[in-house]
């Protein structure tokens, strides 16, 4: 069976978490390679000749489209594969890579408070991790980490984004000739909580920090006269989704 074959009778892959994602065998091929340079064997041929005999296994066991393997299933055919191949040094390489890998894994996901890593998190160093996780991302009342860096990226790019919208031709007249209530704006910073998550910005939920945000850009510029609407209009506008576009 040639790989074009292989890969029309395995597309998916089962990650840890559960979610279906596209069988890639370069990857296979990549960890190989790693075992293989810790052993000072580098071989990319090697690597992909390898790769090719794990995939072949994956079919002969019975895994299909309709039946996709998981990492763990991949992970230990490489293992068995290399020790049948005569490759028991590149297979203990391999063992030991998987292992320092999974404790990687789990000190992030100790780290980050969570039972699973995104890519961005799997990209990410561990002490990178470390400092985002005590400077920078949400925590409860309980002193708990709530979201991922993927999560405060979005976060910190609706907050940028809230200002564009204020800029919006619908909302906003630069000759500053326009008078509106700024304080209607203000009673809404006592009653924050009441707004966390209630409003959306295309797919992006504004938390009550964004909604804060929202209202002192709108007073800012309300105090210039620059306001063509009242802020519970702008929150009307917000609702009927009339922003949508600045969340591309």
């Amino acid at each position: 069976m040639d790989k074009s074959q292989i890969e029309s009778t395995i597309n998916e892959i089962r990650k840890r978490s559960g979610a279906i994602t596209a069988f890639n065998q370069n990857k296979i091929s990549n960890a190989i390679y790693k075992a293989l340079a810790a052993t000072s064997k580098a071989d990319r041929a090697l690597a992909d000749q390898l790769a090719n005999k794990v995939v072949q296994k994956l079919v002969e066991q019975g895994f299909t489209n309709s039946r996709a393997p998981s990492v763990e299933d991949i992970q230990d055919i490489v293992e068995s594969t290399l020790i049948d191949c005569g490759n028991s040094d590149i297979a203990k390489a391999y063992i030991v890579y998987r292992h320092e890998r999974r404790k990687l894994r789990d000190e992030k996901m100790k780290v980050l408070n969570q039972k699973s890593l995104d890519t961005v998190s799997k990209n990410f160093d561990l002490n990178c991790l470390r400092v985002l996780a005590s400077r920078y991302l949400f925590r409860n009342n309980k002193n708990e980490i709530t979201e991922s860096p993927t999560q405060m990226f979005e976060r910190v790019a609706i907050l940028v984004g809230i200002g564009d919208v204020l800029y919006d031709a619908k909302v906003f007249d630069k000759s500053g000739n326009i008078t509106q209530d700024v304080n209607e704006a203000r009673t809404y910073l006592e009653k924050l909580d009441n707004f966390d998550y209630k409003f959306k910005i295309g797919e992006y939920f504004l938390n009550k920090w964004h909604f804060r945000s929202l209202i002192n850009h709108y007073v800012t510029l309300a105090n210039k006269g620059q306001m063509k609407v009242s802020f519970k209009d702008l929150l009307t506008l917000l609702a009927a989704k009339e922003f949508n576009d600045y969340a591309d």
